[in-house]
């Protein structure tokens, strides 16, 4: 067997560790299950506090000492302290040495400590003063099997079937440990040779460590797997372990409808159980049905309201369906009890961008701390949410703040100097990204950026050379691409390189409309005229809200003497255009075209195109 099922092996016997049994189904009678609340072995007849005036020392009183300390170790085991358990317990054995219970208490104390070799130590104590007793012989048995001693795991177990022939657990626990040890032809056919024993009444078990065998050995047979537990299902409808072990098989093979199918009916039959709506729900996201997938959410929600994980899906799932208020409800309600989640913060703030509430958006945001994984989202976030707000002294402090805490950050750098630079400061931005590229000599965006500053400033050898450095780090960058070829092209000066950098640019993105644009404007510099208008009336349909695809266009078409189409195409671009001096250059090329259309129209020497 694998660790995993090693670590499934011990932790059945030693469910006051925390673990779960080796799998049995509902209405095991596991004597590990709750161990620590039923006591096999008679415990100390008297439970009385033991008067501490007393004297005498007698047998009475030894044995009121030992029911003493044997109680409040059973207390504190219930607490769940089994350091003070263990204490306790060995008190007791200071009045009463001759009791096998005892030290098997105390050896399922140790166990939850960690100190096996005091755990063994204690149960073979124990069969040393009782043979028979069962609880110890199994647990014995677990330990050594955790251990890789698996002759003596083996011996145990057959111990216990010797004074007790028809014990379930024990042939369990000897069919496991063949599994464990890789004999599994051995292992089923012992569990076969138990299905067919009727002796035992209970076979659920039997076959569903069956289905266990057939799906984990080296070649797995799904077919033999499921039938084993289906077997068990028959026998035991409510083993709510045999369905989430099927439905696992189900899984594994990809047969997902039979695993939610699977999962659906045991809900319907017996009601809902945490982790088959755990899994439900995760199959339901996997095939993208959130309503459903929220529904069973909610059930695990109710069966552990504080598990914030399961609150967070839910929330996400309400934002995928675009439910906007009740997400941000769910995420307030989440951050009531647990006010220190930066994760829920962050989510918050990012629901509340996309309602455009920004500035409770930017209070979310502001209450990340450096350290926390969403830091530095949560500084581009703010920033730029104060950007649309027209606060750019704000914006820049906030990226301030980011820099002071990761100085070393190029996308802190970048941001700085594009606020500075969308506020008009740009010899200012120049200098922050001259002073980046100093730290950052390898980063892209820092060269894309600086390259960007400098063609504004009309330093086009120094745009040339940083996109040059952008394409030498980063051979597809596309926007690099695309921006050198609009360079080469405006220049005119280098319009077969230009050309060459825009295709690249467009195969790595062919439905990009201001690629699209790039490439029509050198075909129209190229003087490709037929080319340049079929590849620049895309790009407008692409990018119909785009002023300089627009003028682009209508330069396009006057020059191939669409004189009409280019009037038409100057007045979108003049519309769409912001910049005032650049809606007068507009203006002028409308004007340009009126002037010709009314000397065309008054030409005697044309005739209409019909003639």
């Amino acid at each position: 067997m694998s660790r995993t099922k090693k670590a499934v092996l011990i932790c059945a016997l030693m469910p006051m560790a925390g673990c779960s049994t080796l799998g049995f189904p509902k209405g095991s009678s596991s004597p590990f299950i709750s161990s620590a609340a039923r006591v096999e072995g008679d415990a100390p007849a008297s439970m009385a506090i033991p008067d501490q005036s007393k004297e005498q020392v007698d047998d009475v009183y030894m044995q009121t000492k030992a029911d003493y300390h044997f109680t409040m170790a059973e207390s504190y085991s219930l607490q769940e302290d089994p350091a003070k358990a263990v204490e306790n317990y060995k008190l007791a054995l200071v009045y009463d040495q001759s009791s096998a219970q005892i030290r098997y208490r105390l050896a399922l104390e140790y166990v939850k400590l960690g100190l096996v070799s005091e755990a063994v130590s204690q149960c073979q104590e124990a069969l040393s003063i009782d043979e028979k007793h069962k609880d110890a012989a199994l647990l014995l048995g677990g330990l050594y099997s955790a251990m890789h001693l698996f002759d003596k795991a083996l011996g145990e177990y057959e111990k216990v079937l010797k004074f007790f022939p028809n014990d379930l657990e024990a042939s369990l626990f000897i069919g496991a440990l063949y599994a464990e040890k890789g004999e599994f032809k051995t292992a089923i056919n012992h569990f076969l040779k138990l299905s067919r024993n009727k002796a035992i009444e209970d076979k659920s078990q039997v076959w569903y460590y069956l289905g266990r065998i057939y799906s984990s050995q080296p070649t797995p047979s799904f077919k033999n797997a499921e039938s084993a537990y289906v077997t068990s299902l028959k026998l035991d409808p409510e083993a709510v372990e045999v369905v989430l072990a099927l439905g696992s098989l189900y899984e594994q093979n990809k047969k997902l409808e039979k695993a939610k199918r699977l999962y659906s009916s045991y809900q319907d039959e017996h009601g809902s159980h945490y982790v088959v709506a755990e899994r439900l729900a995760q199959l339901y996201l996997a095939s993208d049905n959130m309503e459903k997938a929220q529904q069973q959410l909610r059930v695990v929600e109710s069966f552990d309201p504080e598990n914030l994980n399961t609150s967070l899906k839910i929330a996400l799932i309400l934002i995928e369906q675009k439910k906007y208020k009740e997400a941000i409800n769910k995420l307030e309600n989440i951050l009531q009890r647990s006010p220190d989640s930066e994760k829920v913060r962050f989510y918050l703030g990012a629901l509340y961008e996309e309602v455009k509430n920004y500035r409770a958006a930017i209070q979310q945001f502001e209450t990340i701390k450096f350290g926390s994984s969403y830091f530095e989202d949560a500084i581009m976030h703010g920033a730029y949410l104060y950007k649309l707000l027209g606060n750019f002294d704000s914006a820049i402090e906030t990226v301030k703040r980011g820099l002071y805490h990761q100085n070393n950050n190029p996308k802190f750098w970048v941001l700085h100097a594009s606020l500075l630079d969308e506020n008009n400061n740009i010899k200012e931005a120049r200098a922050v990204l001259s002073k980046a590229a100093q730290m950052f000599p390898d980063d892209k965006q820092v060269h894309f950026q600086l390259g960007s500053v400098y063609d504004r400033l009309g330093q086009k050898d120094k745009t040339v050379e940083h996109m040059e450095k952008v394409i030498d780090l980063d051979a597809d960058h596309v926007q690099a691409l695309n921006y050198l070829a609009y360079v080469y092209a405006e220049a005119t000066n280098n319009l077969d390189q230009a050309e060459k950098l825009a295709r690249k640019a467009l195969n790595l993105q062919p439905e990009d409309g201001y690629i699209m644009d790039t490439l029509g404007w050198v075909l129209f510099k190229q003087n490709r005229l037929q080319e340049a208008v079929k590849l620049l009336e895309k790009a407008h349909a692409k990018e119909k809200k785009e002023s300089i695809i627009a003028e682009h266009l209508g330069d396009a078409y006057f020059r191939y003497k669409l004189h009409r189409k280019a009037k038409d195409m100057y007045m979108k671009a003049k519309e769409l255009e912001k910049d005032k001096l650049n809606q007068e250059k507009i203006q002028s090329k409308i004007y340009s075209i009126e002037k010709k259309l009314q000397a065309e129209s008054q030409d005697p020497r044309r005739q209409p195109a019909s003639q």
